[in-house]
């Protein structure tokens, strides 16, 4: 509960110092700030839950597979290949947004990101269930949702954006295999 409150003051705090930099700013109009903070709180929501689900798989794996079985060391090569690429793709969004630039994430980067995480997922899928459709690629293409945010964050102020920027990081950061129980 102690957790869960603290996050909520975080993203009430979080939201309060975005609406006050874009007014001192005057580059926003209400309905600007309010939509601005929409989009974000769906993004920070779309990365908090992908790794929820990205751990409660670890986790799943972790109970129900045996670490002598090779699937268990091939899901787990697989989380950490989908981790790396996952936490490298937002340590380069917490650089966009602190220096306030456009996002020039390339389609490639995007691609190969979406590959690391369905190959994780399916990787999962199938450890936890042998007899799971192999055929399911584009569901678990849709499991992990890469958000983008709007381009007006980049009118926000430095302060703004660094709260911004740290919070995706404290929130979407996945975590190592050996952290995860």
């Amino acid at each position: 509960m102690k957790q869960r409150t603290f996050h909520h003051l975080t993203y009430t705090l979080l939201n309060t110092s975005l609406a006050f930099s874009m007014l001192l700013l005057g580059s926003c109009s209400p309905a600007e700030i309010a939509d601005v903070q929409a989009a974000e709180q769906a993004a920070l929501n779309a990365l908090s839950a992908n790794k929820s689900l990205a751990e409660q798989f670890v986790k799943d794996v972790k109970r129900n597979v045996d670490k002598d079985d090779p699937q268990y060391e091939s899901i787990q090569a697989t989380y950490e290949r989908a981790r790396d690429e996952y936490n490298q793709y937002l340590s380069r969004l917490q650089a966009t947004i602190k220096s306030g630039r456009s996002d020039h994430t390339s389609a490639d980067s995007i691609e190969h990101l979406n590959h690391a995480n369905t190959e994780f997922v399916s990787s999962a899928a199938r450890g936890l269930d042998p007899s799971a459709n192999n055929n399911r690629r584009l569901d678990y293409e849709k499991a992990i949702v890469i958000p983008s945010l709007p381009p007006s964050a980049r009118k926000l102020s430095r302060d703004a954006r660094g709260l911004l920027a740290d919070k995706i990081i404290t929130d979407a950061r996945w975590q190592p295999w050996s952290q995860l129980q």
